[in-house]
């Protein structure tokens, strides 16, 4: 199967104990992968909703915050959904092994979510590559440089050049 019809997931927080961890996933069967093993997902896109996570026995995995987003009005521009779980290792590695079971799906190579961002137009790539300076910034000058490059300052700023130019 292309990759691109691959229901992709992965955790978006550290790793580690936190009081939340969110999980995300992307593509063609976000929805229907996530509904078979919860109690309740949101009716309306761009919603969220309390939410309970269950396995194939019915045994509860976790107590969730559950988001919807409908393409084209999503991160990646795909069907996606994000989970808020508690933090911690048990949760989400129990959410992870029965998402390995499921068709079509797969854990999420690093930076692919913004990559499937910027293939559905939703973001440049100076905004894409800014994703990952605001991720990496240590300093306040470089939180700000990246943020006004992911708010599209720079990407703009070129265009008008090129459309003079030509």
């Amino acid at each position: 199967m292309s990759e691109k019809k691959q229901t992709i997931y992965a955790l978006s927080t550290a790793t580690g104990k936190s009081a939340i961890a969110v999980v995300r996933i992307s593509g063609p069967k976000a929805y229907k992968y996530v509904k078979s093993i919860s109690s309740s997902m949101p009716t309306k896109p761009n919603s969220s909703v309390t939410n309970i996570l269950k396995d194939n026995r019915g045994e509860i995995i976790d107590k969730t915050v559950t988001t919807f987003f409908k393409a084209p009005k999503s991160y990646t521009g795909e069907d996606m959904v994000e989970i808020s779980m508690h933090g911690g290792s048990t949760s989400t590695n129990k959410f992870f092994e029965i998402f390995s079971k499921k068709k079509d799906a797969r854990i999420a190579e690093r930076g692919e979510f913004t990559k499937r961002a910027f293939e559905n137009n939703k973001i440049d790539l100076i905004q894409a590559e800014a994703i990952d300076d605001l991720i990496a910034a240590e300093t306040e000058a470089q939180r700000r440089q990246a943020q006004n490059q992911l708010d599209g300052n720079f990407s703009n700023k070129t265009k008008k050049i090129f459309e003079k130019l030509k």
